[in-house]
């Protein structure tokens, strides 16, 4: 392992969540609010970790990265093994797992910077497939967009599956609207939602139809209106499609929604003050909101700001 472990940031989807899955854009930032490293414990006190941190669970993921030749090839797993057997390799993480902010994603980033090997010519694509390989030992399943986000630490849109880009955060103030988070204190199983999600699109032709016609476009035209600050009119026209994203998923996502939120988000939705949404797959982990700039007032007492610039 190197000597100076890199921090790597937790890592939030702003816009797409659900969408994606059925071809629309997402935007995913770096939070760093929260991040994690790599280190050795050499008295091996495991007291203080998390799940996904523990070496025991360090060291199965040694084992499914063993198992594929692929990444077999592109990783230093002798290296691994030998910090994790001889030094007690684990990570030092303050990223909240349960709460969609990336903790595995962060782990992937950080083991494939202390051990993966130099790949010459390697593309943003081609880092995305590779650490959806490896984030598969967690979830199943994985885009690889948590951990490539977190690896290089900067916004990425994330068009299609095929085009992923680098973006740039828009240079909006408070001035213009408020984004906040709202931690509902309560952890979530993304596999559950996801499932819930897809038998659902799959299955009602009426929600389906709704999806395609109002979900996506909405949320490709939110992200563009997001990024697009300085044109004129953007800043309105992202409130508005903030709100019209809201409305359509207390209508259609109610199974994602924690019951003790639903007031909140339809008391926002009927005053105007401010609009709620999903922040990652929904049943708890963080919601994200805004509030035009005159309703600034009205923003709910437990949110937390999020400076546009600072994103």
């Amino acid at each position: 392992m190197k000597k100076v472990a890199k921090n790597f940031p937790a890592k939030i989807i702003l816009f797409g969540e659900y969408s994606i899955i059925i071809g629309s854009q997402a935007l995913a930032i770096p939070y760093h609010n929260f991040c994690g490293h790599l280190a050795c414990n050499e008295i091996n006190n495991e007291d203080n970790e998390s799940d996904e941190s523990r070496p025991q669970t360090l060291l199965g993921f040694y084992q499914f990265l063993s198992a594929n030749s692929a990444l077999a090839q592109e990783l230093d797993l002798p290296r691994l093994y030998e910090d994790l057997q001889q030094h007690h390799l684990y990570f030092d993480s303050t990223i909240p797992e349960g709460y969609g902010l990336g903790s595995s994603g962060a782990l992937c980033a950080a083991i494939w910077d202390g051990y993966g090997r130099c790949i010459e010519n390697d593309s943003l694509l081609r880092s995305k497939k590779r650490f959806g390989m490896m984030e598969a030992f967690f979830h199943g399943k994985s885009s690889g967009l948590d951990p490539l986000v977190s690896y290089i630490d900067t916004p990425i849109l994330m068009k299609s599956e095929e085009l992923i880009l680098p973006a740039t955060m828009p240079a909006v103030s408070a001035d213009d609207y408020q984004l906040f988070l709202i931690n509902t204190q309560r952890k979530k199983s993304t596999g559950h939602y996801v499932k819930l999600f897809l038998e659902r699109y799959s299955q009602d032709a009426n929600f389906k139809k709704e999806c395609d016609s109002i979900l996506i476009p909405t949320n490709n035209a939110l992200i563009e209106s997001f990024l697009a600050a300085t044109k004129d009119g953007a800043h309105e026209r992202f409130c508005d499609l903030f709100f019209k994203l809201s409305s359509f998923q207390i209508n259609y996502f109610d199974a994602m929604i924690l019951p003790e939120f639903k007031a909140l988000w339809e008391q926002g939705l009927k005053t105007q003050n401010y609009a709620l949404k999903l922040c990652g797959s929904g049943g708890g982990g963080l919601l994200l909101g805004v509030a035009p700039a005159t309703r600034r007032q009205f923003i709910p007492k437990e949110a937390l700001m999020l400076n546009p610039i600072a994103l």
